[in-house]
């Protein structure tokens, strides 16, 4: 299946349980190939793979060592504080990412108003499921 979307397999999530208010985020991977023995990218570290706090959650693919450096869904999450909605976190953390790094990757954010994505790369599918009120 990865090959149909030229060998890409990352997959994050993110939601919401608004009777509690509360956000879980996860995101998983392929790994990277040639890696070197004991690597640990980003994917399983907080505030780089996936991040989430009282204002919503994030999750990030792409170059992933400079992820790690950027922490860039830490980063997103921390424009939800700051009173920014999903969309525009997710903007505003790829643009810091790309002028710190150099780097592509796309992350996906959600808050309690809705969903947001945004990459520098080629491409990022991405889709948003809500539940029937």
């Amino acid at each position: 299946m990865a090959e149909r979307f030229g060998g890409h397999d990352t997959v994050g999530a993110v939601a919401h349980d608004p009777a509690t208010d509360a956000f879980a985020a996860c995101t998983s991977t392929g790994g990277r190939r040639f890696a070197l023995a004991g690597r640990v990218g980003d994917v399983p570290q907080i505030g780089s793979g996936f991040f989430c706090g009282p204002a919503g959650g994030a999750s990030a693919t792409g170059a992933g060592e400079d992820i790690a450096r950027a922490t860039l869904t830490r980063r997103a999450v921390r424009h939800l504080e700051a009173g920014l909605d999903a969309q525009a976190a997710a903007d505003r953390a790829i643009e810091e990412f790309g002028e710190l790094t150099g780097s592509s990757a796309g992350v996906i954010v959600l808050d309690g108003s809705g969903a947001g994505s945004a990459f520098n790369s080629e491409g990022m599918q991405t889709s948003v499921a809500t539940a029937p009120e």
